[in-house]
């Protein structure tokens, strides 16, 4: 953990260092092994050839956080820009992840696990295509749980992967599915989401990395909606407009943000939080310490007591915010 901070908060600058140190800890035999145990299925939850889904199905010996009821459903939304992500990376060696994730969340802690697939924009993805896929799977979810005890459900956006559950939890498109799902009164209860390393605000003029600046134009569809379809810009909206308290028909939310992220995520990250908070939302804003932006995800399924910390830090913060 020590030499993460000295690969420093810019975002490419700390790419390939953070994958190559982590990789080669999730592939030590021992850490390999124990990923690879658990049980896992590949599923489709819609029709594109990108709606697959890995399930993650905890060991019967693990912990259940839910005590005697039902297992509670983690869903992780990975990241890639927009552009790049899969449910299995090529960045790190042996198709290690993001199975390390499914693994640690299922026989570590307990929960069902879902790593679901998108489109990017290789695949057509147009905004809110981001929010219409966490809303099939939601879907996908409600009708395998038909008849069953209600189950708790918690969503977390990593990255690009947070600014689709943000617009998934904000956009009216998707009122009704999150109205429901957060007041329990179907098969299942979204008790809480946690954006890891979100990108609140775009400040799509400042930047300097050209490239972004194409893809970011391709999701949304022009500059000016670049902007203004930022996960911010969404919330606000949903804010403004809404007739009723729209803090009351939303899960609590963590905005947790690296220590060494890029400046613009921790300071969007902060501002959206206050702007959630000051409208009635539960949420609570983290600076995850010794993390950079890579970093948190890769460290699940490491072994290591410290690189691991975060995560079951995170989810005991969710579990403080959901009750």
């Amino acid at each position: 953990m020590d030499i993460i901070p000295t690969f420093g908060d810019e975002l490419v600058a700390t790419i390939r260092p953070s994958y190559e140190l982590l990789s080669s800890i999730l592939n030590r035999p021992e850490n390999a092994r124990a990923i690879r145990a658990t049980k896992r299925e590949t599923l489709p939850y819609g029709p594109h050839k990108r709606h697959l889904l890995d399930l993650f199905t905890p060991r019967d010996s693990a912990v259940n956080p839910s005590g005697d009821g039902p297992r509670p459903i983690f869903i992780f939304v990975y990241g890639g820009g927009f552009k790049a992500g899969d449910r299995t990376i090529p960045e790190v060696e042996g198709g290690l992840a993001y199975a390390n994730v499914g693994s640690f969340m299922a026989d570590k802690l307990g929960y069902e696990t879902i790593i679901m697939d998108y489109r990017t924009i290789d695949h057509g993805a147009k905004y809110p295509s981001g929010g219409d896929e966490i809303d099939m799977v939601f879907d996908w979810l409600e009708k395998r749980n038909v008849g069953k005890p209600r189950r708790d459900v918690y969503i977390m956006g990593n990255s690009a992967g947070a600014a689709h559950v943000i617009t998934w939890l904000f956009e009216p498109a998707y009122d009704e599915s999150v109205k429901r799902l957060t007041s329990g009164q179907g098969d299942l209860k979204l008790k809480a989401a946690a954006s890891v390393g979100g990108p609140f605000r775009w400040y799509y003029k400042d930047m300097t990395d050209t490239f972004l600046q194409s893809i970011l134009v391709t999701y949304y569809g022009d500059e000016k909606k670049v902007d203004e379809n930022a996960p911010t810009e969404v919330a606000h909206r949903a804010i403004d407009s809404s007739g009723e308290n729209v803090s009351k028909t939303r899960p609590p939310i963590l905005v947790a943000v690296s220590e060494f992220d890029p400046e613009y995520m921790r300071r969007s990250g902060k501002e959206f939080a206050e702007i959630w908070e000051a409208a009635g939302g539960k949420v609570e804003h983290w600076i995850v310490k010794g993390h950079n932006h890579i970093s948190p995800v890769l460290c699940m399924g490491t072994g290591g007591e410290r690189e691991e910390a975060w995560a079951h830090e995170m989810m005991k913060r969710l579990q403080d915010l959901a009750h």
